[in-house]
């Protein structure tokens, strides 16, 4: 025990990022759903029927969903971690008053906020095919998700207070991860399918740094403080999880208590 202890001492800063509680306490109170009485029992027995759908609601939601949101998070702290560091290496740079300095490669900053657009969609496409399972549907698109159930059999009583949550968080992913409107591209369909996106050009003056021209949504300003911009974007994924998966949980625990329950 004390190897494994030492082991895990050792290798998990280098390897592991572990999500606040307070991010997943809607998945977890699902997981415990899973496996604690007195739903647990009741989940087995719907599982017996169900046995793909199960599959894909316990492994899209503890596993899938829980991962895409952490490697989310991963790559917002390594943007906020750069942006740290270059506060830090360029702490005393000689600069005149109204001197500004830019420009440099910023191969990394890019690559951390690309893999961060696309793992945000992500987390939200697997939950949207998680969720969809309760349906007997196979919906990949959170775009897509509020019409692919709003006419499907609902045997849980879910659908009014599930879509209702949904339509409520879907606002906040306009421009970032789907398209604002008829003809506009979001930022994630422009990396996936157009361009490769960036955080723009790095300016250093005596007021900081700052990145300008970064491909960001229309609307949102471009001068604020990049991990800030990013945070904002991850609070709201988080909060959707938060709120889709809890919804989920709290109905889904119902009708197991009252039809598969002994």
């Amino acid at each position: 025990m004390a190897s494994v202890q030492e082991y895990a001492r050792r290798v998990n800063p280098i390897v592991s990022c572990v999500l606040h509680p307070s991010r997943t306490t809607s998945i977890d109170r699902f997981l415990k759903m899973m496996n604690e009485p007195p739903t647990s029992e009741a989940f087995v027995k719907w599982g017996l029927k169900n046995g793909k759908r199960k599959q894909i609601l316990s492994d899209g939601i503890n596993s899938n969903t829980r991962n895409s949101l952490s490697i989310a998070a991963y790559h917002y702290k390594r943007i906020h971690d750069l942006d740290h560091s270059i506060v830090i290496a360029l702490h005393g740079l000689n600069l005149r008053a109204n001197e500004t300095v830019a420009g440099g490669d910023i191969t990394i900053l890019n690559a951390e906020y690309q893999a961060f657009i696309l793992s945000c969609r992500r987390c939200l496409d697997q939950l949207t095919y998680a969720l969809s399972s309760l349906y007997k549907n196979e919906c990949t698109s959170f775009r897509k998700f509020g019409k692919s159930i709003s006419n499907r059999s609902d045997e849980i009583g879910l659908s009014e207070d599930l879509l209702a949550t949904y339509y409520r968080h879907r606002p906040n992913f306009d421009g970032w991860l789907m398209k604002d409107g008829d003809d506009s591209r979001s930022i994630r369909d422009d990396l996936a399918h157009y361009k490769s996106i960036s955080v723009g050009t790095l300016n250093v003056n005596l007021n900081g740094i700052s990145f300008v021209g970064t491909d960001a949504p229309r609307g949102k300003p471009i001068n604020r403080h990049l991990p800030d911009l990013i945070r904002e974007l991850f609070l709201h994924l988080s909060e959707c999880v938060e709120g889709m998966v809890g919804v989920t949980t709290d109905h889904f625990s119902s009708y197991l208590i009252k039809n598969y329950s002994t």
